[in-house]
């Protein structure tokens, strides 16, 4: 794994609010290996950047932790292409699948970076700024070219951007509930036993 190189591309997804740098990556072919050289690692790094203010409540607490943020990071885009797709074609559009996963990938660059952020600066805050900026970041970068890319009436644009924005959040926070659920019990457990 090249880091390197997987944060460069990050650091170019986060400064490119551009609609030229979006279709850019619309016209060039997908690399065969996009997921497993830059999306896999980048939601594993995501992971890791996660789990470490954990680590002084319990290493089993830190893991889990890391291992549920990055699977986030890492299904959001599998999410989004479905069901952008489904609503695109409940309008008129037309659906992509697999050619536009690559895309939706780089459209959860800052909601990764955001689960990061607010992991490390708000740990025990359920209204998280750095997660909410990095969703709002990535909600606006997909109004710039999808409603284009799938083709949908330009009269349906708005109510296509908001249903899919809605899909988002609402992925998004059942995946934060079920990672502060699942991890809570085991840091109660961690403090009573003075750390695992």
């Amino acid at each position: 794994m090249d880091l390197g190189s997987v944060v460069a591309r990050a650091t170019a997804v986060v400064s490119n609010p551009k609609r030229e740098f979006w279709e850019q990556q619309l016209r060039r072919p997908v690399e065969a290996d996009f997921f497993d050289a830059f999306y896999i690692p980048f939601a594993g790094m995501c992971g890791v950047l996660v789990s470490l203010p954990y680590i002084a409540y319990g290493i089993v607490p830190a893991i889990m932790m890391g291992l549920l943020s990055g699977g986030i990071v890492w299904g959001m885009p599998y999410v989004m292409n479905w069901a952008a797709d489904s609503v695109a074609t409940g309008m008129g559009g037309v659906g992509y699948g697999a050619q536009t996963r690559h895309v939706w990938a780089l459209l959860q660059v800052p909601l990764g970076l955001g689960l990061a952020l607010g992991a490390i600066s708000e740990r025990f805050s359920h209204f998280q700024v750095f997660t909410l900026a990095g969703l709002g970041y990535s909600i606006y970068l997909s109004t710039l070219f999808t409603p284009e890319m799938y083709k949908v009436e330009a009269e349906k644009r708005v109510g296509f951007l908001v249903i899919t924005g809605a899909i988002w959040l609402f992925v998004l926070s059942i995946g934060r509930a079920f990672l502060m659920e699942v991890t809570q019990a085991m840091w109660l457990s961690s403090l009573q036993s003075g750390g695992l």
